[in-house]
């Protein structure tokens, strides 16, 4: 996600902001569609959070503004949003087979969800690792 425009100062005039997301995707071959893996789909979730984030931002300081924040508030809404991707709501409206229209099967969404939490406590561990080392 990138932005081609900022937000204006609160009280500077009505200039919204233009953001961009580039993906790269594989494009699709021989009439068949570009289907997209889930990590493909979370980082899309992802980079829509940082998107809206740049999008909905309305604040006095531009130099604070949409993602010109510190880097942990700059991921909130993008983590946030990148775990609506797994949400079965989110599956069962989005995650359809491409020729037939079934619903993902409900063991698979539940392997999904329990990736979520694999390994959860180690990646704890790397995170206050890194804040002992920031202080």
């Amino acid at each position: 996600m990138d932005e081609l425009r900022t937000a204006a100062a609160l009280g500077t005039g009505d200039a919204r902001p233009h953001v961009v997301i580039a993906m790269n995707f594989a494009p699709p071959m021989f009439g068949q569609p570009s289907l997209l893996s889930q990590g493909q789909v979370s980082i899309l979730f992802h980079e829509l959070g940082h998107a809206l984030h740049g999008m909905l931002t309305r604040v006095p300081f531009r130099d604070l503004s949409g993602t010109r924040v510190s880097r942990d508030f700059l991921e909130l809404p993008s983590q946030f949003n990148e775990r609506l991707a797994t949400l079965p709501e989110v599956l069962g409206a989005m995650a359809r087979h491409y020729r037939t229209g079934d619903a993902l099967p409900q063991a698979f969404v539940d392997s999904l969800r329990a990736t979520d939490r694999f390994m959860v406590g180690f990646r704890a561990l790397g995170r206050l690792k890194s804040a002992a080392l920031d202080l």
